[in-house]
């Protein structure tokens, strides 16, 4: 019985199903193959689409997906994408339909129906492989490559060809995509050449980056540098205040001012690695007043978010004060100069005292310049403030070369630091100094700003201090604000290294004599040496003194006749004094006696002080650096010069001795003093020496600074004069309600153990409500550094308070241990239990 099955048309039958039998099988089979040659002649009609997968369907019995469209454009025209779809499809069919035909045989009968295109796809494939294997250049292989890429899914490339990867398939897709298949294209690689760095740029780079403007000396700790040598070099630990990438613009920036061209900007970033460096966001007891700054600029911009304005005010407010920020971290510092046009630049007019004509100077150039960015800070206040007020409110000389130091230190057990044990130590210092070097006559003091150097008792103490040491004190300046870390810290800083060193090796430091062991361990600390000694209290004669203004006052020179004094450095001719005027501000102090325990033991070797001296004229220092490039690398070329005129070398690998006669290097030979030294420095180490050189050393100059396109205007909005002098303020006690919220929170703290932070503290004095108004007015407001020292001094308070209760109680370290030892045996009793 025969059965036909079509799919829509009654005329074309498509697909002949033989369900007879297994006798008759052969039989039906050839009937149905003569029934299709009858019926060959009959007109056909257009084959559908779902036709088409029908038969796909059951050929594959639902292996094979549907296909999308049937193909009318000529096969010429198509697209690459859609010819390789087509192709696929049919070769899938294909494959379908002679597994169908001869089950388990379909490849078989595939390669005696199409042996040509088979056979030729593996030959090829054969070919390329083995001239793929043979072939050593990249640029040959990717253009055989691309002549099959196309032939075969990626997958397949993989799959015969193991030794390429996806990367170099898909270099060769682009290159026959770009070129062509096979396409020969000489691609020219970029010649790079790489050349020793330049020492005298090197050293130009290091010299700007080492400038104090970018740096603070911790007197804490200390670093090592590693060299390639095995080598240590030991530097006070540096506090970089500012980013590398704003540094090396700010380093362009001033090379471009003066016509000199730098490093390449990773090379730069290669030395600003080497010049290791701490980089530290909270500068809190190095910068102090940068610290408060930056948290003006926090509650400012706080400020802006509780307004009730729109959106777009608020972003480029916040914008406003966020360049304001940065410019006055970073390119600010490099526009000042002493004399400028622009007001804001120039250091005579910011540091003028308009009150006295001795204490400013007339610049002789018109302020007729206007920096934009220098009013951003100003304008974004002035909005702020607008907006404040209109919003209604529950209330309304140098020179070349380098000196030589000793560093003198005083260790004393206790000491109240006040005027009187500064000027003990001074008095003991110079008249050492006078006994070991009596040929100095002249000295010149510096200091930072705090209260027992910056003080009248001093300055009156003096004259009579020159008279009693043989040594005149010529003058004595004092820091800026936060500024006073000088060569003296870095000198602190290898003290607790070897102090550090002394107690790890089982010596205890409890005392002042032992402390002064541990820094004189071993070889010491070069060029130091150290005194321990006792302040005798009952020979201070001076306790106060009559001179008003003394906080204003930075710079002051000793004379003969008098004492002159400025607010700026060089700013002005200075307020004179004479001696008369002297004795009726107070009393001189006599002599201190200190009480010597364990003097100088004076060191016989010293260190050494380089001085740098800056370029007078930016563009001919710039030139005559360019010309130098050369004769300092030639310099550097023809350094080991001894080695060039003696002749016997020693054949020791490594050693750099070379003698004159046989019988030297003979007697070198014997001896095996051999001295090891890399001939060639790595760029590394040179940059790391010459940082270690700098932070090492003192720097007396000021980078010169960068110059700036300002805005001609007629109309010049000037600051007041002196505007960047110290501001009098009113020094007011903190109120009885203050105090008592901050020892409220003080107490909380020592109670619970989580110690309140002085930022949030004053965050939350700002907007503490109480029954509706505000608890505390603008004026009680503090800093969190007032409020830092505030706890402070609870904190002192509070553990002597305790020394006091325990004395009292007649606890002794016996008892005291005890207790402890009961407090354990109950803690282990309550985790038993």
């Amino acid at each position: 019985m025969k059965r036909l099955e079509s799919s829509g048309h009654e005329k074309e039958p498509q697909i002949v199903t033989c369900a007879q039998s297994d006798s008759q099988s052969s039989a039906v089979c050839s009937q149905s193959s003569n029934w299709s040659q009858e019926e060959e002649a009959l007109p056909l009609q257009e084959i559908q689409l779902a036709d088409v997968n029908a038969a796909i369907n059951i050929i594959s019995q639902g292996q094979i997906s549907p296909l999308r469209s049937r193909l009318g454009t000529d096969l010429v025209d198509v697209k690459e994408r859609t010819l390789r779809y087509y192709k696929r499809k049919a070769e899938e069919t294909c494959t379908a339909l002679l597994d169908a035909i001869a089950p388990h045989q379909g490849q078989r009968l595939k390669r005696i129906v199409l042996p040509s295109s088979e056979s030729s796809d593996d030959d090829l494939f054969n070919v390329v492989g083995e001239m793929y294997h043979n072939i050593k250049d990249a640029n040959l292989k990717c253009q055989l490559l691309s002549l099959i890429v196309h032939r075969c899914s990626k997958a397949e490339l993989l799959t015969k060809f193991p030794e390429i990867t996806k990367h170099q398939i898909d270099k060769a897709r682009r290159h026959a995509f770009v070129y062509g298949p096979g396409s020969d294209v000489q691609l020219k690689a970029s010649s790079q050449h790489r050349e020793r760095i330049n020492y005298a740029k090197l050293q130009h780079a290091v010299e700007f980056f080492s400038d104090p403007s970018f740096n603070e000396i911790s007197s804490y700790t200390t670093r090592n540098l590693k060299l390639d040598s095995g080598n240590t070099l030991v530097i006070p630990d540096i506090v970089r205040t500012m980013i590398h990438s704003n540094l090396i613009k700010l380093y362009n920036a001033y090379c471009t001012s003066i016509n000199f061209e730098p490093l390449s900007e990773s090379t730069l970033y290669e030395v600003l690695n080497a010049c290791s460096a701490s980089k530290r966001k909270c500068l809190k007891g190095l910068d102090n007043i940068a610290v408060d700054g930056s948290s003006a600029f926090d509650s400012l911009s706080s400020l802006v978010d509780k307004l009730d304005e729109p959106q777009q005010w608020k972003k480029e407010m916040k914008e406003k004060l966020f360049n304001a920020r940065l410019y006055l971290k970073t390119d600010y510092k490099l526009h000042i100069k002493r004399e400028d046009e622009c007001a804001f630049h120039c250091l005579q007019y910011a540091l003028s005292d308009p009150k006295s004509s001795l204490l400013g100077v007339t610049c002789d150039h018109e302020h007729n310049q206007n920096c934009s960015r220098c009013y951003i800070f100003g304008e974004a206040v002035t909005e702020i403030r607008e907006v404040i007020i209109k919003t209604p409110s529950e209330e309304q000389e140098d020179q070349n070369g380098s000196l030589v130091h000793k560093t003198f230190t005083h260790i004393m057990d206790y000491v109240k630091q006040d005027f009187f044990a500064v000027l003990s130590l001074l008095e003991h210092t110079l008249v050492t100094i006078k006994q070991h070097m009596p040929n100095i006559t002249e000295a010149y003091l510096r200091s930072d700003n705090a209260g027992c150097y910056h003080c009248g008792q001093i300055w009156l103490s003096i004259p009579s201090l020159s008279e009693r040491t043989g040594i005149t004190v010529k003058r004595y300046d004092y820091s800026e604000a936060q500024s006073g870390k000088s060569y003296c810290d870095a000198k602190i800083a290898h003290m607790r290294s070897k102090m550090r060193i002394f107690s790890s090796e089982g010596h205890n430091i409890c005392t002042a004599t032992q402390m002064k062991e541990a820094i004189d361990s071993g070889a010491g600390v070069k060029g130091t040496c150290i005194a321990v000694v006792d302040v005798d209290v009952t020979k201070q004669e001076v306790t106060k003194h009559s001179w008003k203004g003394v906080s204003f006052i930075s710079n002051i020179e000793f004379t003969s006749t008098g004492i002159k004094t400025w607010r700026a450095y060089r700013i002005g001719e200075g307020c004179f004094k004479d001696t008369e005027s002297l004795q009726k501000l107070g009393q001189t102090q006599s002599a201190t006696c200190l009480k010597i325990i364990s003097d100088f033991n004076y060191p016989e070797n010293h260190g050494k002080i380089h001085l740098k001296t800056p370029n007078t004229d930016d563009e001919s220092g710039s030139h005559d650096r360019s010309d130098s490039i050369s004769n300092d690398e030639e310099e550097c070329e023809n350094e080991p010069t001894e080695m060039n005129s003696k002749l016997f070398f020693c054949p020791e690998y490594g050693c750099v001795k070379s003698y004159q006669t046989f019988g030297k290097l003979n007697e070198h030979l014997l001896i095996g003093n051999h001295v090891f030294k890399k001939l060639s420095e790595s760029s590394s180490d040179k940059t790391k020496k010459l940082w270690a050189e700098t932070c090492n050393s003192v720097l007396t100059t000021t980078r010169p600074r960068v110059e700036h396109e300002p805005e001609a205007s007629d109309s010049v909005d000037l600051p007041v004069r002196g505007w960047a002098l110290k501001k009098e303020k009113r020094y007011s006690r903190f109120s009885q309600k203050v105090k008592d919220f901050l020892t409220d929170l003080f107490k909380k703290g020592e109670e619970s153990g989580r110690k309140e932070n002085p930022t949030a503290v004053a965050l939350e004095m700002r907007n503490l409500v109480e029954d509706g108004r505000k608890k505390f007015s603008p004026c009680e407001w503090l800093q969190p550094s007032q409020i830092s020292s505030f706890f402070s001094r609870l904190a002192v308070n509070s553990s002597q308070a305790n020394v006091i209760c325990a004395e009292k109680l007649g606890l002794d370290d016996s008892d005291l241990l005890s207790v402890l030892s009961e407090l354990q045996n109950a803690e282990v009793f309550q985790n038993i239990t």
